[in-house]
């Protein structure tokens, strides 16, 4: 559907008005839980801070790999910076976030008022079974056939958690933030749909999902609660409806840009809110750090192909000289051959994949633009990569009838057997 300028335009004013709702609610909801006095949350802080030293700040789970590595010195700041300076305001407090101010560092509206209550430890173990039970609530939501497609969806999700390490997220503060908004995101998405939403509509969902990932996180890996989502859309919409390539490419670009539109607006209305309320200059250390995240400089700036061969290793904590993730490809592209061969109408449903193996890369674009960031932090930065593992999948799952498949295989027996 084509809308007029003056549409566009009105339309886009409603975004824009619903952008600085929801950064005023942010602003709020922070001044909000700093106003709870220190004394209320020392202990706790206190606490933590003396079982994340003993923990050290990166150590590794299950495996010697990097990318079973927890990031507890995010940990240790996110903790720290519950504690506001005695001299200062409230409001100072909540924009400055200890020389950190470039964050809205929005983690802190659930984090501090839990501390008042629980240690790091707890924390940890509320956090784990909330994340646990979201997921599973998810995954059965996705095995229901009218709901999120049926049992495969739900293996092909699952499959993509594993693939990308998901087993130490849940105890990690700076991991979980993510994947808490990506299930919710997901939740939502799967409910929009049943009700048959429009793209107007389902953009704005993807607007104040982008506006949220921007609050919550610290640039771990907020293009999860773009891509999975997404993806889960464009699944149903293969599935139910006989929609046109261009139409399935228009309703990406209009939901990443909206989400990026977000996403994007609430970091610059972060700068400038904090450079008012501190009169520091966050605008200025914000572009500056803009900038050294995109391409670095020195010893930290890396190429394109450094970027992506470090993050393609972190799937399986694997390496690619071994023969291992070659094997992977492999077996991929003989099973799209085998499935070709077997049943002639699997070539046809090719193109209707095509939208999913788009959104499949959009994590190489993120490294792309993110250099710098995506080759230093590659050890979680990887993870992005849930998204193509799941493109990947389901995209096997729809082109590939098994059904069909085995019945050609039968025949081809029986014949041979006459």
């Amino acid at each position: 559907m084509k809308y007029s300028w003056r549409e566009l335009s009105k339309r886009a004013l409603h975004a824009i008005a619903l952008l600085l709702l929801l950064n005023l609610m942010f602003f709020l909801s922070m001044a909000l839980v700093f106003a709870i006095p220190n004394n209320d949350v020392r202990t706790n802080v206190e606490r933590s801070m003396f079982l994340l030293d003993r923990e050290g700040e990166y150590p590794r789970i299950f495996s010697s790999s990097s990318h079973s590595m927890l990031d507890s010195a995010t940990d240790t700041l996110m903790i720290a910076s519950a504690l506001k300076g005695e001299d200062v305001g409230t409001f100072y407090a909540a924009m400055d976030m200890s020389d950190y101010a470039r964050y809205w560092h929005g983690y802190q509206v659930i984090l501090r008022p839990v501390l008042r209550f629980f240690n790091y430890h707890e924390i940890r173990v509320i956090q784990g079974t909330s994340l646990l039970l979201l997921l599973t609530y998810l995954l059965c939501a996705l095995a229901k056939k009218g709901w999120g497609g049926g049992v495969e969806i739900a293996l092909a999700f699952t499959f993509s958690l594993c693939v990308t390490n998901f087993f130490i997220v849940p105890i990690s503060l700076q991991y979980a933030n993510m994947h808490f908004l990506m299930a919710l995101a997901s939740i939502i998405a799967l409910w929009a749909a049943e009700r048959r939403w429009n793209t107007h509509r389902l953009c704005l969902v993807f607007l104040v999902i982008g506006a949220f990932a921007a609050f919550f996180d610290l640039l771990t890996t907020p293009l999860i609660t773009l891509g999975m989502p997404l993806l889960l859309l464009l699944w149903q919409r293969a599935k139910k409806t006989d929609v046109m390539l261009r139409n399935e490419l228009a309703f990406i670009t209009a939901t990443s840009i909206t989400w990026g539109f977000g996403y994007g607006f609430t970091f610059a209305f972060k700068w400038v809110l904090a450079t008012l309320v501190t009169g520091k200059d966050i605008i200025a250390d914000g572009m500056n750090q803009l900038g050294f995240r995109m391409s670095g400089s020195g010893n930290s700036a890396f190429t394109i192909s450094q970027v992506l061969m470090r993050n393609l290793r972190g799937i399986l904590s694997l390496r690619l000289e071994e023969t291992f993730f070659p094997l992977i490809c492999g077996c991929i592209l003989a099973t799209l051959i085998l499935a070709i061969l077997l049943d002639r109408t699997a070539l046809a449903r090719v193109p209707r994949v095509l939208p999913m193996l788009l959104v499949g890369a959009f994590p190489y674009a993120w490294y792309c633009l993110l250099r710098n960031h995506s080759r230093i932090h590659n050890w979680f930065t990887f993870r992005v990569q849930m998204i193509t593992v799941m493109a990947v999948a389901c995209s096997l799952l729809y082109i590939v009838d098994i059904h069909a498949c085995m019945t050609t295989i039968k025949r081809m027996i029986q014949k041979q057997s006459k």
